[in-house]
């Protein structure tokens, strides 16, 4: 069995891309096969100190096609893209913030900089600075 992790290719500092990092490192300490998918062929975060398998998206996609002990996991973030990837394999939804609705999609949620913050005590997007204001774009961040 092969667990991958799909990773968005942002080379920024961010909290949710090094969580899915350490979390494929967990999985390989116990005794999983798990690697981290970035799109970009090649592609690796630099901002932290890791030494995480990397796969590259392609040829994963083409092994989990021929084995069916393989999970494709993506971060809650993906939202309602996750139906567009690899179709007929299996797919895991890595929900890290419980609150977060799945109909959140990336595009919606890297609107405003605050929603980070209060996602986790919010089950819906809402920013501080512009009350009354959901799932849209704040004019303020």
């Amino acid at each position: 069995m092969n667990i991958y992790v799909l990773c968005p290719d942002h080379n920024t500092p961010s909290g949710g891309i090094k969580k899915l990092y350490r979390h494929v490192d967990v999985l390989n300490r116990h005794g999983f096969s798990a690697a981290i998918l970035h799109r970009k062929q090649g592609f690796r975060c630099t901002w932290f100190a890791n030494n995480t398998g990397i796969e590259s998206y392609g040829r994963a996609i083409k092994a989990m096609m021929h084995d069916p002990h393989s999970y494709l996991v993506f971060p809650e973030i993906y939202g309602s893209e996750i139906a567009e990837y690899a179709p007929g394999v299996k797919k895991v939804i890595f929900n890290r913030v419980a609150t977060t609705p799945l109909s959140a999609t990336r595009s919606t949620r890297a609107t405003c900089k605050a929603r980070t913050s209060i996602a986790m005590s919010s089950p819906r997007w809402s920013c501080p600075r512009t009350p009354g204001n959901t799932w849209n774009m704040c004019s303020r961040c």
